[in-house]
């Protein structure tokens, strides 16, 4: 048998005991990682095309391994077959977990941290009440000099092209309408999320995105992420979720856009518990889910 065939038979026909055969499952998901991930990644974004592949590999390897209840030990069959309708959903999310670890070791850093913005910034913006008051935030508390520009298109080109350090855009009046530009820049731009300042706005309060080119600092400790993605047949929205609990982000901020394709994409941002893992959670979304978009921790 090969080798990716015995570990099926072993996901498939374990005798299941709990909570041995939990560990013991950990264990072949452990088989799994080393089994499927490269030693080696190409320097470029061709990388986040090798890691789905990998999870599309580790999927057709679970569709082999389908739980098989006539090994379930009597004494445990209720308890264990309570979990066998999302085994796959747990399996993938300890995949995710080990295969991240796995790649730290190795020296494989997917999701480097970039250089922080010090000095004094040049900001760009479009002036108005809200981010003339945004700006006068953040010279509060660091040096920053204004670039007035005309348009958000033009104060995210000069940050692209490092005509400004950094660009304030609008993502959400103080009513609760989102505002796409800041993303859809973001993407065309490359461009990061370093920072976001609330500012109140009738009832409510306006967030404005401080971009960037230079900085997504993931590493340090942060109270946001954002990113994009459209789920397909799996894994669902609703185990993407629950994926993002696992790994310790708490839904903070959930919008749902319907592209001309009429496929859903939807723009989350979760907030970072104490024991939160962002990067083991990027893993698994770059693993599972196609189309992603990362906008930054901040």
């Amino acid at each position: 048998m090969k080798p990716e065939e015995v570990l099926a038979f072993n996901l498939s026909y374990e005798n299941k005991e709990a909570p041995a055969f939990f560990e013991r499952r950990a264990a072949h998901i452990a088989n799994a990682v080393a089994m499927l991930l490269p030693t080696e990644f190409p320097e470029s974004e061709e990388r986040l095309g090798v890691l789905a592949d990998v999870g599309h590999e580790f999927l057709n390897l679970l569709s082999q391994a389908e739980t098989d209840s006539g090994t379930v030990h009597p004494i445990h069959k209720n308890e264990i077959l309570s979990f066998s309708h999302s085994l796959k959903e747990t399996d993938a999310v300890m995949f995710a977990r080990r295969a991240e670890r796995q790649l730290v070791k190795n020296g494989i850093d997917l999701f480097p941290e970039k250089a922080e913005l010090n000095g004094s910034l040049r900001i760009a913006y479009v002036r108005n009440k809200l981010s003339d008051e945004a700006f006068r935030r953040i010279l509060s508390v660091r040096p920053a000099t204004p670039v007035y520009v005309e348009s958000f298109r033009l104060a995210a080109e000069m940050t692209s092209e490092g005509d400004a350090d950094a660009c304030l855009l609008p993502c959400e009046t103080g009513s609760g309408y989102r505002i796409r530009a800041p993303f859809q820049l973001a993407d065309e731009l490359r461009l990061r999320i370093y920072g976001v300042e609330n500012i109140p706005d009738g009832e409510g309060e306006a967030r404005l995105l401080l971009l960037s080119a230079k900085a997504a600092c993931i590493t340090q400790p942060k109270g946001y992420m954002t990113l994009s993605f459209s789920p397909g047949a799996y894994p669902t929205l609703a185990m993407i979720l629950r994926a993002a609990e696992y790994f310790g982000l708490s839904v903070f901020r959930f919008y749902t856009d319907v592209e001309s394709s009429e496929r859903s994409s939807f723009l989350l941002t979760v907030t970072l518990n104490e024991d939160a893992a962002p990067r083991a959670f990027l893993t698994y979304l770059y693993l599972f889910s196609g189309e992603i978009q990362f906008y930054g921790i901040y």
